[in-house]
């Protein structure tokens, strides 16, 4: 697959281009200070999950809650006050694209999480003082969660237990058969090893 590399007339600054090279994708300051916080508040999640669109940083399943930690810079972010969003002086014409397209993809992402029934948070560089951090992680740890029950997996294990006999003390309960036919151990004991001798009589 050939790479297209975007062409300008401006000379390229070294020291920006050195910085630039510097950027992290996952794992960023923004999103470890996220973690930690919902850590705090009890709340666990998995982390940029393939299986969903956009791949977003923190996904908690049991909520159906994709959060995406963005840099304001890199996704453009649309509050007019925010400082950290300020387009650089020099080669609009390289970074204006770029960055509207960042900010195209970051919506049809949202979008395709919101169409499968995913509730989708953003949370900003900018808005990651400690106040707001910890009322977002109340937040999160008060969301209902939707549990396996909700999802059909508790009433299969109920009706899996159902039909077990306890009734049999020890390890020698079974599991019933309706069909007459005898029910085999499931204990090693109870099975002949294989490549033994015959039992003496």
């Amino acid at each position: 697959m050939t790479r297209r590399v975007a062409r300008t007339t401006e000379p390229v600054d070294p020291a920006r281009s050195a910085q630039m090279a510097k950027v992290r994708g996952r794992d960023t300051k923004p999103e470890m200070r996220v973690r930690r916080a919902l850590h705090a508040a009890g709340v666990r999640y998995r982390l940029h999950a393939k299986d969903l669109p956009g791949r977003p940083d923190i996904v908690l399943r049991s909520r159906r809650l994709a959060i995406f930690v963005h840099g304001c810079f890199w996704h453009r972010h649309p509050d007019p006050d925010c400082k950290l969003a300020r387009l650089p002086k020099s080669r609009l014409d390289f970074w204006v694209p770029k960055l509207e397209a960042n900010r195209a993809r970051d919506q049809l992402k949202e979008a395709a999480l919101l169409e499968a029934g995913w509730t989708v948070r953003t949370i900003w560089e900018c808005e990651l003082d400690r106040d707001r951090l910890e009322h977002f992680a109340r937040e999160v740890a008060d969301m209902p969660r939707v549990g396996r029950t909700a999802r059909g997996g508790g009433d299969r294990a109920r009706s899996f237990l159902a039909g077990l006999d306890f009734s049999r003390p020890g390890p020698d309960w079974r599991s019933p058969r309706t069909d007459g036919a005898p029910v085999r151990s499931c204990r090693s004991s109870d099975r002949p090893a294989q490549n033994a001798p015959p039992r003496r009589r």
